[in-house]
């Protein structure tokens, strides 16, 4: 009979959190760890503490979608900055939108749960 404790695990610069559970048998050695994968959710036995995925796969999936979430928020801060380059000509449209932008930024920060 295995015995299994709760415990999460802080992975890489971005902090996301891993759900581990330590597995021993009935003298309390310790056997392996049931984690639960960073990127896909499914529950797979490891040997090591740090395991954080499930399969390559997943992992390098999970570092693809940092990269391309850099990305974005590169293209969003590029399209910003246009527009406020746009502002010193007096464009009343540029204006307009920055101030919408402003807007929508806000309520989406305000919707997130800290």
């Amino acid at each position: 009979m295995y015995t299994l404790f709760g415990s999460s695990l802080l992975i890489g610069d971005d902090m996301s959190i891993a759900n581990k559970e330590i597995i021993t048998d009935d003298s309390g050695y310790r056997v392996g760890y049931r984690v639960e994968c960073a990127f896909c959710g499914t529950w797979f036995d490891a040997t090591r503490f740090d395991a954080a995925f499930c399969s390559s796969t997943c992992r390098t999936r999970y570092r693809r979608s940092l990269k391309e979430e850099s990305k974005r928020i590169e293209r969003a801060e590029g399209a910003i900055n246009d527009l406020i380059g746009i502002l010193p000509d007096g464009e009343g449209d540029a204006l307009a939108a920055l101030i919408r932008l402003q807007k929508r930024i806000q309520d989406a920060i305000e919707s997130v749960e800290i």
